[in-house]
């Protein structure tokens, strides 16, 4: 060939290369790390050795992308530790443990980084990189559950011993609640590692937000309502702009313990139809001996995997969802009319009633619903919601009302205007800064017929607490 040819040939090839890198740069330049539509996988509560931790990675990674090392006895170990999670990665999978024994606390020197942790952490980083998701703090989960049934750990309440005398507010409660060791300890966590921090909960998910956790996982379980907890925590991580998802745990106290393989096939579309950016099976006996599902459990979960892959998610975008509002500070668990506010506050006439509203709520709005607090739209902020109702907006329930048994609900006070928006919302109106709430003097005479109602909220709350299998 010519030279003349020869550079004609180079210039043209040249020019395409040229051409394609303009048509297709993100292809040819692009170093980003992407990240799952959705993380989905078992939570390892059990067992004390890498290779039965290796033995269910294996036996799960070829139909799910997510694993969490939820047994302690592992993590204490710094080598159990990464040997487990570095035999995760090579599998190609994203992974959340809770972190090495590495530090006790130290509140009087709490950002202190001991050597030994801040040589996991760049180990950790170094070696895993966004694989690595984040940390399971502390050691016992369930913070807002544990206050609202008031588990005792030692010669106090966790998380809070909340104090109450005849003037202590809702509000009170809450900041007692977030200023707690156990939120303290959590804060100083995520100082010292820079890791975000998760747990799961079937209850209070906004306060857990609030005390400091970065997601949350909805526990679907003990036969409590589905679509309770999503709402709940779906709307509390949306308006203080933070992760959810959901994990499948027990639900009976005795062998099986967890559901069928059919009903956990299905919570397992629910939770992703909702927009659960994770999705997680708990795995393990109350002895932390051993797992809980079955083959016909995995085989559940394969097929929940393929339909990830077939199926585009059916959610609701935001723009398109109501929010309902509840009091600021209203820490009512929604289980049913027997339930307690912040574990310390009988149930009373108010959460009677709330408790009736939301589920008309969530059978009126279905997965177009989320539930918030008020001190959220303190700010006159929507957060991208189509409507917004409050609490005290009895035209939002009026429809549905069981008739004959009780009065709508009405304040006891006069109401506010909601704060103007450009946003296109509609919002109704908002209660006043009263913190402690109490429905009309009308009620009295309808505290008669609540018995019967019961009955009607009884089929959608369940009035049993968990029981606790966490010491």
């Amino acid at each position: 060939m010519k030279l003349r040819q020869l550079v004609v040939v180079l210039v043209s090839l040249l020019l395409i290369m040229s051409v394609l890198l303009n048509i297709f740069p993100a292809a040819a330049i692009s170093t980003t790390q992407t990240t799952p539509d959705v993380y989905f996988g078992v939570d390892m509560g059990y067992g004390t050795d890498v290779a039965g931790a290796k033995s269910l990675i294996d036996q799960v990674s070829s139909f799910t992308n997510f694993f969490v090392l939820g047994a302690s006895a592992l993590s204490d170990s710094i080598t159990q530790l990464n040997q487990t999670l570095q035999y995760a990665y090579d599998k190609g999978m994203y992974f959340m443990s809770y972190p090495p024994s590495l530090y006790t606390r130290n509140f009087s020197s709490p950002f202190a980084v001991p050597n030994a942790t801040q040589a996991w952490l760049d180990y950790a980083k170094a070696n895993w990189g966004n694989r690595y998701v984040g940390l399971l703090y502390p050691y016992e989960d369930e913070p807002g559950g544990h206050q609202l049934d008031m588990v005792s750990g030692g010669n106090s309440y966790r998380p809070a011993n909340i104090t109450k005398t005849e003037n202590t507010t809702y509000v009170d409660a809450e900041q007692q609640f977030i200023d707690s060791v156990w939120f303290m300890d959590l804060n100083r966590t995520k100082m010292v590692t820079g890791y975000p921090v998760f747990t799961s909960d079937y209850a209070l998910y906004y306060f857990d937000y609030k005390a400091g956790y970065d997601g949350l996982f909805a526990e679907f379980g003990w036969n409590y309502s589905r679509q309770l907890n999503m709402v709940m925590c779906r709307g509390a991580a949306n308006v203080l702009n933070k992760e959810w998802g959901v994990i499948v745990t027990y639900e009976y106290t005795e062998p099986p313990y967890i559901e069928s393989p059919t009903e956990l096939y299905h919570d397992l579309i629910y939770a992703y139809d909702s927009g659960a950016k994770y999705i997680v099976v708990f795995n393990s006996n109350p002895d932390w001996t051993g797992g809980i599902l079955t083959e016909e459990h995995y085989m559940a979960m394969q097929q929940f995997w393929q339909y990830t892959q077939d199926h585009p998610r059916e959610t609701y975008p935001v723009n398109e969802r109501t929010a309902y509002v509840l009091p600021e500070a209203y820490a009512y668990g929604f289980r049913g009319p027997l339930d307690k506010i912040w574990g310390v506050w009988e149930a009373d006439m108010t959460s009677f009633v709330l408790s009736i509203s939301v589920y008309i709520m969530m059978e009126k709005y279905g997965s177009k619903l989320d539930v918030i607090y008020e001190d959220a739209m303190q700010s006159g902020e929507t957060y991208g919601y189509k409507n917004i109702i409050y609490w005290n907006d009895p035209s939002a329930v009026a429809d549905r009302w069981p008739p004959g048994y009780l009065p709508i609900p009405t304040p006891k006070y006069s109401t506010t205007p909601a704060p103007s928006t450009s946003t296109g919302s509609t919002q109704t109106s908002s209660p006043s800064s009263v913190k402690n709430y109490e429905v009309s003097e009308t009620f009295i005479y309808g505290c008669l017929a609540a018995v019967v109602v019961i009955g009607v909220v009884a089929g959608v709350f369940m009035f049993k607490k968990k029981p606790h299998l966490r010491s």
